[in-house]
């Protein structure tokens, strides 16, 4: 109730937010939800005794929207149970177009779509030229550079085989285009997709199981999901304690995996063993604005993405030879 009707838990968005979600994705069908809608309203109401499938279809589609809109807390993932009655929708308009039925609004859909598909071949490029530099999105894009490339061709490929279908004048053909053209897309906007830093704990989870000691590792003012499944083993969290797992804290004994910050810094600063905290890269310019990251033995090991791995540190020289030198801390 408190995630509904709150904006205690920091999820809000404006009434609008999930209109916008259902415009990107049902890309690129969305140029024929309008159709696909009008189509399913013609005769519906008069008809519902006989076929009640396009009602509950329209029922399943607008308490859904309109329940999520009305929330204070609103994630992408909550309409996602709308896709397919609108999938459903969208098919059935298609049927007729499929068999020459007449669609004044079948062409104006596929210019739409058209200018879309232009419109994902011109987008990295713009977003590259115009966004800051060191945002997680232009990263993803210049990293992606083949399959960045690949996309912009096939958009543009999709744009031009769905126009010369339609001017050939057969509906079959245009929707076997555009059958096509989706699949495709959707392909190579995963493997850009993949160039997006999502914050997996993989990397530097994968360092410290080369370990052979099971070493205590904290995750700092941040709560990694996935760094536990990594890890196989329980993490210690700081500076989490008031967010997703307070209900689960106030059931259950967390107080040695659930930590306070001077509790943190009492083990850390011990040096009595070793361990491994992760933290955001900000978080680590915060504490390092006012002390030398030495001085809190913040010695780091390895960055992936905006995180970091430190450890509270250094090995121990092997007799006979120098003392190793101390590691430098990244910025």
């Amino acid at each position: 109730f408190e995630r509904y009707l709150t904006k205690a838990h920091g999820r809000y968005q404006p009434f609008w937010f999930f209109a916008v979600v259902l415009i990107a994705g049902l890309f690129p069908w969305i140029s024929f939800a309008t159709q696909a809608v009008k189509s399913g309203l013609t005769g519906f109401w008069q008809n519902r005794k006989i076929d009640g499938t396009p009602l509950f279809l329209f029922i399943w589609i607008a308490f859904i929207l309109l329940f999520f809109s009305l929330s204070d807390s609103k994630l992408i993932p909550y309409i996602l149970p709308i896709f397919p009655p609108i999938a459903v929708l969208i098919g059935k308009y298609f049927v007729g177009v499929w068999e020459e039925k007449p669609s004044s609004y079948f062409g104006l859909g596929l210019i739409v779509t058209i200018l879309l598909l232009l419109g994902t071949a011109l987008l990295p490029s713009l977003i590259i030229h115009t966004q800051d530099a060191d945002s997680k999105v232009v990263t993803a894009l210049t990293q992606g550079g083949d399959d960045v490339l690949a996309l912009s061709i096939a958009a543009t490929i999709a744009a031009a085989a769905i126009l010369i279908t339609y001017i050939q004048g057969r509906n079959r053909h245009v929707i076997m285009a555009l059958i096509i053209s989706a699949v495709t897309i959707a392909y190579m906007g995963d493997r850009v997709a993949a160039h997006y830093n999502k914050d997996s704990m993989k990397l530097l989870a994968s360092i410290i199981n080369m370990e052979p000691t099971k070493d205590e590792v904290v995750a700092y003012d941040e709560y990694y999901q996935d760094l536990p499944v990594y890890l196989g083993r329980k993490v210690t969290v700081v500076g989490w304690q008031s967010s997703e797992l307070d209900f689960g804290a106030s059931h259950e004994d967390t107080a040695a995996w659930m930590i306070s910050n001077d509790e943190f810094w009492r083990r850390w600063l011990r040096n009595d063993h070793p361990m491994f905290a992760i933290m955001r890269e900000e978080t680590f310019l915060r504490l390092t604005k006012d002390k030398k990251a030495e001085d809190m033995h913040l010695y780091a090991v390895r960055q992936d993405g905006r995180n970091i791995l430190f450890i509270n540190r250094l090995p121990e020289p092997s007799k006979g030879t120098a003392p190793a030198k101390k590691a430098e801390s990244k910025t």
